[in-house]
């Protein structure tokens, strides 16, 4: 549907508590004053004619982008590591989610319109990317939604005139706002290089400008949305130097590319340190390690340049130099092949065929994956002959390696064993001292003790969380006591290794990494290695087409698919509650079901509610939708059931007292037993 929305301008000032973001429905003028200190107020004016409607949106958007310009200044919002295909559709065909999820991508690129968007000025119309999102999100796949222009609306050619460059700007802001809170990755420009500096009505420094601007405007309308750029074409730091500088990089949250090249991948090895350095040396104070992370790259086998087998080789290998690199996120170029020309490249680039048959690129992709599965840390180990390449990665108890030799075909997989020491001790300094298994005893705290165990661990209570992305489990601790704890969590992996992690907790709510992604476990806590309490812990699928969302008294809301669970969003007040389709049992014995939930501030209750062993209604109140939050805007929930919980009544129940609407999202889950 075509919606003409209002124009937003954002005033900030320096008192967090004090932003607002102010809709009017008259073209404004925001006064601008240029430093933190200089914000006695603002002021806000219409223009005097009609007539004057477009100069002054052009003011007033380019004011209003670089109002924001010293308020962003803390360190960059991390980008969720993944692996996934750049995509030219936005309504898939049947099947084709499915087909995805199979080959075990978590991201998709795709190309944001300009032109399709925003058709006459000022009007904007977003519904296909909506329709888009809401398909990724039922195989929790992240969007990273790149930019495209220019809007042929306002202009032919790359928006070089100051109206259509603030038309630019002002949609960016729209289009980030529209999708506010959303986990989206941005990408500034769809291939920054190749479409907009290469253009003679748009020069490199014009281009690093509107950059700048646009990366302001989307901030203004969502200072937390995760920002990356430039998006070039090419890995070499010439190109890319043209574009980044210190103010850029003052606002994104990663760096970029699109290492695209005709001889294999091996040759990106030697270019991106010449990267890494050429951020350290521009970005600002706390970006210099900025994140970079390739959002493009393929091979074609148009006009039999490339086989189809070294097409799939090429692509193992792009995966494995990423991880072993530290680019954390790989788009492959590109999904389906695009025609049926045998001679056009993009016809031929795809990990599947027009018909969606399965290439050979697309099996490598799924086995590389498959082959490391659990894997957190990965390194290129040279050798002496520089076509032989040698990359491992260790987690989960596992350390793995791939090798191949750079004229030769195909990639070697192997599992190295653990109980050779040299792999031990190579595994110990893949993933840190906290694998006890693999690290000398010598290294484990040493702590006296003073008291009994018993005493030690009074007020200390604990809540095992399921990985929330592919970061392994993690454990809840909150104390009530001013004395920091030092405790021990103990687990046994599967294949037999035991492991021991050390926490140090000085907060009264703390959160700690415990290295494993298995879906069951048990763990043993305690301190100066004496055990104090143990947990069994399984991992609870909630599958919310069994879930629906009850409604009391004048509120509205509705239950959807999220990219980690479920969406409640609701409006007015009464109490919204996600309740089982049909009985839904507790397991037996279950002390705790554990959920990671994103709160949405609104300060409503929550609530959880279970029958009891004796027939009667237990109803926990798990406290308001407000305050801090746990791990990048999700917060570790634990409903106590006590071991007497036999059925579901609702899993949540959001008390909405206030007629203030909002919008939770429930995570991940595990029963504690």
């Amino acid at each position: 549907m075509n919606t003409k929305r209002m124009t937003r301008l954002a005033l900030f000032c320096s008192e967090p508590q004090l932003q607002a973001t102010v809709p009017v429905c008259a073209p404004v003028f925001l006064q601008h004053f240029s430093s933190a200190e200089a914000w006695p107020g603002s002021f806000l004016f219409a223009p005097s004619r009609p007539t004057d409607y477009n100069a002054f949106m052009l003011s007033a958007a380019v004011m209003a982008a670089s109002a924001v310009a010293t308020l962003f200044v803390d360190a960059p919002r991390p980008i969720w590591s993944g692996v996934g295909v750049s995509i030219q559709f936005t309504a898939p065909a049947k099947g084709e989610m499915d087909l995805l999820a199979k080959g075990g991508f978590n991201y998709v690129r795709s190309a944001v319109s300009w032109s399709e968007t925003e058709r006459t000025p000022g009007s904007y119309d977003f519904s296909k990317y909506d329709g888009l999102l809401r398909d990724l999100k039922t195989k929790r796949i992240r969007p990273i939604f790149s930019l495209s222009g220019p809007n042929s609306a306002a202009q032919a050619g790359a928006p070089a005139t100051p109206e259509v460059r603030a038309g630019y700007v002002r949609w960016a802001g729209e289009l980030v706002n529209h999708f506010k809170g959303e986990e989206i990755v941005w990408e500034l420009w769809n291939e920054a290089y190749s479409d907009l500096a290469s253009k003679a009505s748009a020069s490199t420094v014009d281009t690093s400008v509107l950059l700048v601007e646009t990366a302001k405007s989307m901030r203004g309308a969502d200072p937390a949305c995760r920002v990356v750029a430039p998006g070039v074409v090419g890995a070499g730091t010439q190109s890319i130097n043209s574009f980044l500088n210190e103010e850029l990089l003052g606002l994104i949250d990663g760096v970029s590319i699109r290492p695209n090249r005709e001889e294999g991948p091996e040759s990106f090895a030697g270019e991106i340190q010449q990267l890494r350095d050429l951020i350290s040396l521009k970005a600002p104070e706390g970006r210099k390690r900025l994140p970079i992370i390739c959002s493009g790259w393929g091979y074609s086998t148009a006009r039999g340049k490339n086989s189809e087998g070294r097409q799939a080789m090429y692509t193992s290998r792009i995966w494995l130099l990423n991880s072993a690199l530290g680019v954390t996120l790989t788009i492959f170029d590109t999904w389906q092949d695009n025609g049926p020309d045998p001679d056009n490249p993009t016809h031929r680039l795809g990990l599947v065929r027009e018909n969606f048959d399965l290439k050979p690129s697309f099996i490598a992709a799924k086995e590389v994956q498959e082959k490391f599965r659990g894997c957190t840390s990965f390194r290129w180990l040279p050798q002496k002959d520089p076509l032989d390449w040698v990359i491992v990665g260790a987690g989960g108890g596992k350390l793995v390696q791939a090798r191949w030799y750079q004229k030769e075909a195909g990639v070697k997989f192997s599992n190295l064993s653990l109980k050779d020491k040299k792999f031990k001790t190579l595994y110990a300094s893949l993933t840190g001292s906290s694998e006890l298994a693999l690290v000398p005893k010598s290294l484990a705290p040493k702590i006296s003790p003073t008291k009994p165990i018993a005493q030690l661990m009074a007020g200390l209570d604990f809540a095992f969380a399921p990985p929330l992305d592919d970061d392994g489990w993690c454990v809840l601790i909150q104390k009530s006591s001013a004395e920091t704890a030092k405790l021990e969590f103990r687990y046994q992996r599967a294949n037999g290794a035991n492991v021991t992690c050390y926490a140090r907790i000085e907060s009264a709510r703390a959160v700690e990494p415990l290295a494993t992604t298995e879906d069951t476990t048990s763990f043993s806590v305690g301190m100066n290695g004496a055990i104090a309490s143990s947990y069994r812990i399984q991992r609870a699928p909630l599958n919310f087409d069994e879930w629906s969302l009850q409604k009391e008294g004048k509120l509205s809301g509705e239950l959807s698919a999220g990219q980690r669970g479920a969406i409640v969003s609701y409006e007015g007040a009464g109490k919204a509650l996600v309740a089982p389709k049909s009985r839904m049992a507790i397991p037996d014995g279950a002390k705790s079901l554990v959920v990671w939930v994103r709160p949405d501030g609104s300060g409503n209750r929550l609530k959880s509610e279970f029958k009891d062993s004796s027939g009667q209604i237990v109803s926990i109140d798990l406290g308001s939708m407000e305050g801090a939050t746990d791990r990048n805007g999700w917060r570790v929930v634990k409903i106590p059931l006590q071991g007497t919980g036999v059925e579901w009544v609702s899993l949540f129940a959001v008390e909405a007292e206030r007629e203030r609407g909002g919008t939770i999202e429930i995570g991940p889950a595990a029963y504690m037993f």
